[in-house]
């Protein structure tokens, strides 16, 4: 595959897009988002009662576990581009994440399609504007990080062996989806119930990267339909929202019209407690530096490519990811 020097006129088509991970708030995004541009999408789904009604309705779903061969090369047949947004809970990473992103890469492959991957920051040295080129080399901070590496290098591997595309966007933590169970969510479930703002450390002055997720996924589309000017494994990173601690829970607190309603940091010292003894907690614990540390990603390379980049204001993104947030609080209360 080539490289063209100019990629505002590299625009192609999408054809079939194929999203595993659809029941997540990343899949559920970008699949929400092809539809709307008009773009056949096929989702596969082990249990499809836990899809969003749109994507039920919009899509052509596909029942089956992407951990089966044959299901993954059937529903990535005829498929131009194939968004890997299976996230499997911390404690089942190693080496079930690795193992499955291989199988999905080979089938992706095989039918010719290119394959999106949404990264994080889990394997890069954090500091100050971290570039796609250059943090790799740095040792990981984690065990998490070093096996998101590994699937990166097992990615691209499997590209060149192929011929192959990957094409990974990388960020930091998101917010505003559909089924968030991200950070996000997690440290503004207290506000929503009335409660203190609760932050990822206490050192309220460190920058941290979040990125809102319509504005990722539109991101990550765009590169989907420019994939003919870009070579077969592209890393770029989405800036997103770089918020101290304290501009975050400024924006919280403007969100839910409350400016008064204090910021408490987690305590870390309960998971410190428990991670003997809970499996998820101690994969919890093992990430606690992400916001200690800074954390600050540059979106150059990803400008170059996508100058009409589309940034949605700060307010405009907390209030609909509180929205959206409190939403489905609602219906699990009214379910119980």
């Amino acid at each position: 595959m080539t490289t063209k020097t100019n990629h505002r006129e590299a625009i192609i088509g999408l054809g079939r897009v194929v999203v595993l991970g659809a029941s997540g708030g990343l899949g559920d995004a970008f699949a929400r988002t092809a539809l709307a541009k008009g773009h056949g999408v096929r989702v596969l789904a082990r249990d499809p009662e836990r899809l969003s009604t749109d994507i039920r309705m919009g899509c052509e779903v596909v029942v089956g576990d992407a951990n089966n061969t044959k299901v993954l090369e059937d529903v990535t047949r005829d498929a131009s581009v194939v968004l890997h947004a299976i996230n499997l809970p911390y404690p089942d990473w190693d080496p079930a994440m690795r193992e499955l992103s291989v199988k999905i890469a080979n089938a992706t492959f095989q039918n010719g399609a290119t394959l999106l991957f949404p990264g994080n920051v889990y394997g890069l040295k954090l500091g100050s504007s971290l570039a796609e080129e250059g943090s790799e080399a740095t040792p990981a901070l984690s065990k998490k990080g070093a096996l998101r590496r590994a699937i990166e290098e097992d990615l691209q591997t499997r590209a060149k062996a192929q011929s192959g595309q990957v094409i990974v966007l990388r960020a930091g933590d998101f917010f505003g989806g559909i089924g968030d169970k991200s950070w996000n969510a997690a440290l503004t479930e207290d506000a929503l119930k009335g409660k203190a703002i609760r932050y990822g450390s206490a050192k309220l002055d460190t920058p941290h990267a979040w990125a809102y997720l319509p504005d990722f996924v539109a991101a990550l589309l765009e590169l989907a339909q420019k994939r003919a000017s870009l070579s077969q494994f592209e890393v770029f990173h989405f800036e997103g929202h770089t918020l101290t601690g304290r501009q975050w829970a400024d924006a919280v607190r403007e969100a839910l019209g409350d400016p008064e309603r204090p910021v408490k940091p987690l305590a870390w010292h309960w998971f410190g407690l428990l991670r003997p003894f809970v499996p998820m907690i101690r994969e919890l614990w093992e990430m606690r530096y992400l916001f200690d540390e800074e954390l600050t990603l540059s979106g150059d390379k990803l400008r170059a490519v996508l100058p009409a980049l589309h940034h949605t204001p700060l307010p405009e993104a907390m209030a609909h990811a509180l929205e959206l947030q409190g939403l489905e609080r609602s219906w699990a209360e009214a379910a119980q």
